[in-house]
């Protein structure tokens, strides 16, 4: 329906975001007319609702005795995720072949048996994982590796993962994103993953459990 006149409005959000939404309510109830023909454009706080979203998430299993993981993630910055993961994985794999091999393959089967883990398993939370191994091993070149790449993982508006919540015990050191190490057999489709070929990850449980079999060691 043409109007004589269109009235546009722009809020923004932001740290105002629910008196924003209070306005437009109020609008909204008004509605337009015969006359005149109400626009209303809202510039929400993006951060705000990745947190309701993963908020409301885990709180509908509230009371199932599931444990539960959740995380909003900005896929924009998984290329300093994989960049920090490929330094670091290289120093590892250098690392098992140096001087400190011994110390370093206990410490990344002692860290891997105290990270919270998935799908029978076979995946790790990365950054529980990390920083254990960090704090486990005194190879600096490692930790430093291991440093950079904490920062790329920590939950926040400028990283990878943005926000993330958990409820379960034994999901309580999680920081919303895990990476594939099985302890045992690789998936042999693993090295079709155009990650594979991108990020040294891909190679490193490869070259631990290679040299922990090495040492007639199968399990951690």
């Amino acid at each position: 329906m043409k109007t004589k006149w269109t009235m546009i409005i722009y809020l923004a959000g932001n740290d105002l975001d629910p008196a924003a939404l209070n306005e437009m309510e109020e609008l909204a109830r008004v509605g337009s007319s015969e006359d005149v023909t109400v626009l209303v454009q809202l510039d929400r706080d993006k951060d705000l609702m990745t947190r309701k979203i993963v908020s409301a998430c885990i709180s509908s299993y509230q009371g199932s005795g599931q444990s539960v993981t959740q995380s909003a993630m900005n896929l924009e910055r998984i290329g300093d995720v994989v960049k920090a993961l490929d330094a670091f994985s290289k120093e590892l794999i250098t690392s098992l072949d140096g001087d400190e091999k011994a110390d370093l393959l206990n410490a990344i089967g002692s860290s891997w048996g105290r990270s919270p883990r998935f799908f029978w398993d076979s995946y790790v939370d990365l950054y529980r994982f990390t920083k254990l191994l960090r704090d486990r091993f005194s190879g600096e070149r490692v930790r430093k590796a291991a440093d950079d790449l904490l920062m790329t993982l920590k939950p926040g508006s400028k990283t990878a993962v943005v926000y993330q919540r958990h409820l379960g015990s034994d999901v309580r050191n999680t920081y919303g994103l895990s990476i594939y190490f099985p302890i045992s057999d690789i998936n042999p489709k693993y090295r079709d993953l155009d990650f594979f070929k991108d990020c040294a990850w891909g190679e490193f449980p490869e070259r631990y459990l290679a040299s922990r079999r090495a040492r007639g060691e199968h399990s951690v």
